[in-house]
């Protein structure tokens, strides 16, 4: 059998557990500048950005040097290959500081191996990187249906649980209870108030009541016939 993937998740799925071996945090699909991380792994206050493929490309290392100004450690992850090309590719890695791992599946025997080790890269501008506990678990790497982690998707989740914890809550008091990503309270109250009109934030439902507008879930029986 050759050593091939059927997927990106496929060859993530090797690093990622590789990873979490060596007592790295991984966070998958994790939003950054230029676009989506396959892999962020953090030990203490080091980032460490891996970008995951099926095959070797330029656009692979694109996205790898793209990366770099963010992360203290910068690697690209593909399939082991025999073929003397990769001494030029190792070669070009080696001098931009890019580490590789090499990912070997065989007759179901799995196995990386680090023919380049990533340079350090002590100024990382780390700050613009926002790591949360769901990006842990909820997408796997190298996913490709868009459903990465996001803050704004963090609030809309907050909001909906505490509408359905606390049906007829007004408005004020639901900002004040989520942890929202809006720099400004009125930001705050003002975007989730028009993303729940629109429906961008599902299952709730507004009504008036005096100089108070009230949030409910959407199956509240007290809005069916509305």
């Amino acid at each position: 059998m050759r050593n091939s993937f059927d997927s990106e998740q496929e060859l993530a799925k090797i690093v990622v557990s590789h990873l979490k071996d060596l007592r790295w945090e991984v966070y998958q699909e994790v939003v950054c500048p230029g676009g989506v991380a396959d892999i962020v792994a953090k030990m203490g206050n080091i980032l460490w950005v891996i970008e995951c493929k099926k095959s070797f490309s330029m656009s692979l290392l694109g996205q790898a040097i793209e990366r770099t100004p963010y992360f203290h450690y910068t690697s690209i992850a593909v399939p082991y290959s025999r073929r003397d090309n990769r001494k030029l590719l190792r070669e070009f890695l080696e001098w931009k500081g890019i580490g590789c791992f090499e990912v070997y599946n065989h007759n179901y025997y799995e196995n990386i191996s680090t023919p380049t080790e990533p340079r350090l890269h002590r100024k990382a501008r780390t700050k613009h990187i926002k790591l949360y506990a769901e990006q842990k678990n909820m997408v796997d790497a190298g996913s490709s249906n868009g459903g990465y982690f996001t803050p704004f998707k963090k609030t809309c989740r907050r909001v909906q649980e505490i509408v359905r914890n606390e049906p007829g809550i007004i408005l004020k008091d639901l900002i004040d209870k989520t942890d929202h990503h809006y720099s400004t309270v009125g930001t705050a109250k003002q975007s989730i108030r028009h993303f729940i009109d629109i429906g961008v934030i599902e299952g709730i439902k507004m009504k008036k009541d005096g100089k108070y507008l009230r949030f409910y879930p959407e199956e509240d029986r007290e809005l069916k016939d509305e």
